[in-house]
């Protein structure tokens, strides 16, 4: 073969070690013909050298490459760019740019452990606006590494190609080190096929994204659909476009096995007015350890677990002006430092009313208009919820925890608050979170202290002029009696079931 890569000695691609590579080592796209000159058509010229040369490396030497039709990886290949900046450009619609693997077993067996590195994808100066297609299409393949990619999705300012990648029954592989902006749908699309289906593996599983950037993207900058697992997310930085979450998750974990998701220190630059960073629609065992979600404008959330959102876990998060939803069972929150505007951002954290079996520890929630966590308690709310060791600030004119007094409630322990224990006598007196001793002072009898949520305790001294007491109703007093007074800075102690207060000790 005709040892073109020598033309300019700055193209010789070389070893880790700089030093040029032996020609016996690889093959380049000038050895099958391309020009590389972003004008000819080297289509048929650089899917000649990857037809040829199955396990070897194939090395692009020039600027700009010129394609009309799909690239197809059927043996596994290793495609290489000698400089940065090799350009693959794809010059019709609704095209990809390669597509690794046939949809068969065969072709993924054959297709194992193909890389492509360094190359930059981007729209032909003749392509319209697609509607379909991806820059790479992985078509039931293992074993795979992308790294160093760039993937630009406009033609002058224009968005035009539809999906950065596409991942389809494709399992064990990289993504690392990549870039990709304004695409019309999702950077990232993953989903496998229905369980039953033949060959295996069906599922999107055991891929590994990491060190990689997606912004401006219309669609989701991560999509993972249904039968999809197993993913590994580590250390991403995504800039939503519009309304549509940042990240979205959608793999029901019972008929769709969509389980085990570990996004780890993923920075999330918020959109528009209410929307949200991540979005766990469908999905079990999610990890969202670490990272930063700010800059959602609105009341929007930095992450949602949906009704269909199990055993998941948020931890060590950075919320900035958003808070956090839990719609489904059995998550947890821990470790988050959640933060409002002090005039958009209602609530810290929602907890919607099939949101039972949530823990919520160690967390510091503050600057929210309403209640820092919110419970939504239509229909019995949230059962078997715990939380514990708080600190709460900037309080809000309601409690801090509002929604916490029904019989099924909350275990609330360990609050720590800037709310008032100074307050005023009142028929009913507004007590909040983050202090179990109140002094009271007022001549009105008191009647009801809310809010009550089952087990909570709380020790109230009289004032100087003490306090009444009126019982028979919300209050049930000792020996059934219908009034007591308390003295001066005596004091008296409630404990409640979540629907009334029983007296329970005191100094009267």
């Amino acid at each position: 073969m005709a040892a073109t890569a020598v033309a300019a000695a700055s193209l010789i691609p070389v070893t880790a070690t700089g030093a040029p590579l032996a020609t016996d080592d690889y093959v380049t796209f000038e050895d099958y013909g391309a020009v590389g000159d972003g004008v000819a058509d080297d289509t048929a010229a650089i899917q000649a050298a990857i037809t040829d040369n199955p396990g070897r490396e194939i090395w692009a030497t020039r600027r700009h490459y010129r394609l009309t039709a799909a690239l197809r990886i059927l043996r596994g290949v290793v495609l290489r760019a000698a400089q940065g900046g090799v350009q693959l450009s794809m010059d019709v619609a609704d095209r990809d740019h390669i597509v690794i693997g046939d949809g068969t077993e065969t072709g993924m067996l054959n297709s194992l452990n193909t890389v492509i590195d360094g190359f930059t994808f981007a729209p032909g100066a003749n392509a319209g606006a697609s509607t379909t297609g991806s820059c790479i299409f992985f078509n039931f393949c293992a074993f795979f590494d992308v790294r160093n990619c760039d993937f630009y999705a406009r033609s002058y300012s224009q968005a035009k190609l539809f999906r950065g990648m596409t991942l389809f029954r494709a399992s064990d592989g990289f993504i690392r080190h990549c870039r990709l902006r304004y695409f019309r749908e999702d950077g990232i699309h993953a989903t496998g096929s229905a369980h039953t289906a033949s060959p295996n593996p069906y599922r999107t599983v055991d891929v590994r994204i990491e060190s990689t950037r997606i912004y401006a993207c219309a669609g989701y900058q991560v999509y993972f659909g249904p039968h999809t697992g197993g993913m590994f997310v580590n250390d991403l930085i995504l800039m939503q476009a519009d309304q549509n979450p940042a990240f979205y998750i959608d793999s029901d974990p019972v008929t769709q096995d969509g389980t085990n998701f570990f996004i780890v220190n993923v920075n999330i630059e918020g959109g528009n007015s209410g929307s949200r960073g991540i979005v766990v629609n469908k999905g079990q065992a999610v990890q969202i350890v670490g990272g930063w979600v700010g800059g959602i404008i609105g009341n929007g959330a930095g992450v949602e677990l949906g009704a269909g959102a199990s055993s998941c876990e948020i931890n060590g998060l950075k919320a900035d002006y958003c808070g956090l939803i839990v719609n489904g069972p059995a998550n947890s929150i821990k470790n988050c430092d959640i933060t409002g505007d002090l005039s958009s951002t209602v609530n810290g954290i929602v907890l919607g009313p099939q949101a039972s079996d949530t823990l919520i520890s160690g967390c510091r929630i503050r600057q929210f208009t309403g209640a820092a966590i919110l419970i939504q308690k239509q229909a019995g709310g949230p059962a078997r919820c715990a939380i514990s060791g708080l600190v709460l600030k900037d309080s809000p004119s309601g409690p801090y925890i509002a929604g916490a007094d029904y019989r099924e409630g909350p275990s609330i322990t360990g609050i720590r608050s800037d709310a008032a224990g100074y307050l005023t006598a009142a028929a009913q007196v507004q007590l909040n979170y983050g202090a179990e001793f109140y002094q009271i002072t007022g001549g009105t009898p008191i009647q009801d202290l809310v809010p009550r949520n089952p087990g909570r305790r709380v020790t109230i001294q009289a004032g100087m002029n003490g306090l009444s007491f009126t019982g028979n109703g919300v209050l049930q007093l000792k020996g059934g009696a219908a009034s007591v007074s308390v003295p001066a800075y005596r004091t008296i102690e409630f404990v409640t079931d979540g629907v009334n207060w029983f007296e329970s000790g005191g100094s009267r």
